[in-house]
Order: structure tokens, then sequence, then C-alpha cells
């Protein structure tokens, strides 16, 4: 009997796209709010609270969650 060679196969836990964008979006999200609230931030120099837990905390965690989700569902 052959060896036959196969492929790499890349480890997906579900399908590409569905990962890419749970682990890439939380990370992108909070710059896409700067980008099209970019006239309100200039505007206003302080932020809210409200503001400072979706920019600085979705930013933050976002890596941690996406970290997360790679390392150990997998």
């Amino acid at each position: 009997m052959a060896d036959t060679i196969k492929p790499y196969r890349q480890p997906w836990l579900a399908d590409p796209l569905r990962e890419s964008l749970l682990i890439l979006a939380p990370a992108f999200l909070p710059v896409a709010v700067i980008v099209l609230f970019h006239d309100y931030f200039q505007a206003n120099h302080e932020v809210s609270t409200v503001w400072w837990v979706v920019l600085v905390l979705g930013i933050d965690v976002s890596h941690v969650y996406s970290t997360l989700f790679r390392l150990y569902w997998d």
C-alpha cells in the first residue's frame, strides 16, 4: 500500500469566515466607531463613561477574547 501525502489543512473550529469574524471583529468594531463618529470626538474633548467602556474595554478586552477563543476552543 502506497502512502498518500495529505495536503495540510488549517484546523478551523467552524469555518474560516465565521472564525475570522469572531476573532477580528472585536478589535475592529471600536475602531470603526471612532471612524464613524469622528466629528463627535473632535468636538468633545471629554469622553463619557459609556464611550470609555465601549472604546477602551472594547479594544482591550477584544485581544483577550480572541486569544481565548483561539487557544482554548481549539
